[in-house]
């Protein structure tokens, strides 16, 4: 690997922090036009600061000898809490917190590649610059943070949806959870879905799948199909009930 692709490498990943910072420049000014009586408008400017201030930290240090995607990593620990804030079902056709909501999910799936990535793909030629040896970047360990989980409703209209693959029921399927906290595919989730009769189906589920958040395409959903690990005969019952009522996405494994 060249001095030239490393460089070239280091630049994208600025090129990338600098649109991440524009959009979340963006969402801190919408938010600040929110009014503090409905929305918590601290919380969300705090949670908005912290992110600026993780991807500043990544531009203004040494990219030999800062990780960057940690720095990404971290963005998006307090981006994903400021979404949860923002998905109230209530306050869903709010213009203003539309932008702000559409302008930190811009920004997480800008980060999103940075974080998942090996630090030193970014880095310059180890050989060639012994101070990029100064200290080697390393990750969080995925495995020691807790499983994200997911409170959700089901209804007639609602986005959240079971969805089936060829085999026509829930046991070739699972659910699509509509959110802009979109995990990678594999990461181990709680899930917590309420149907329309009050009946609540905790379950432990796998990511299947994900649908990301498109910027262009505002018709479409983000979110995650996932899987559920087990499911009893009663659940299986309870679904099949609501499906009576409304028909299943589709999604088939390819």
């Amino acid at each position: 690997m060249s001095n030239k692709t490393d460089l070239l490498s280091i630049s994208e990943m600025v090129e990338t922090l600098k649109a991440a910072c524009c959009a979340l420049n963006y969402a801190l000014a919408h938010t600040r036009t929110l009014d503090p009586d409905r929305f918590d408008t601290t919380g969300m400017l705090a949670l908005l600061e912290q992110s600026k201030q993780a991807l500043l930290s990544a531009k203004t240090n040494d990219p030999c000898d800062i990780a960057p995607g940690s720095h990404a990593a971290n963005a998006m620990v307090h981006l994903r809490v400021l979404l949860r804030l923002t998905q109230d079902p209530d306050e869903r056709d709010d213009a203003t917190l539309s932008k702000v909501t559409r302008s930190a999910a811009r920004a997480l799936s800008l980060l999103y590649p940075l974080a998942q990535a090996e630090d030193p793909i970014f880095l310059v030629n180890r050989r060639d610059n012994p101070a990029s040896r100064r200290r080697t970047p390393t990750h969080p360990r995925r495995d020691d943070r807790r499983s994200p989980h997911f409170d959700v409703e089901l209804g007639q209209d609602t986005e959240t949806n079971f969805f089936t693959g060829f085999g026509g029921d829930i046991f070739s399927g699972g659910l699509f959870i509509a959110t802009y906290d979109i995990h990678p595919v594999g990461t181990t989730v709680g899930v917590k879905a309420k149907l329309p009769n009050g009946r609540v189906l905790a379950k432990k589920a796998t990511v299947g799948w994900i649908r990301e958040f498109q910027d262009d395409i505002a018709e479409v959903v983000p979110g995650m199909g996932v899987v559920f690990d087990e499911i009893c005969t009663e659940d299986t019952a309870e679904i099949e009930r609501f499906l009576a009522q409304r028909d299943a996405l589709f999604y088939e494994a390819v």
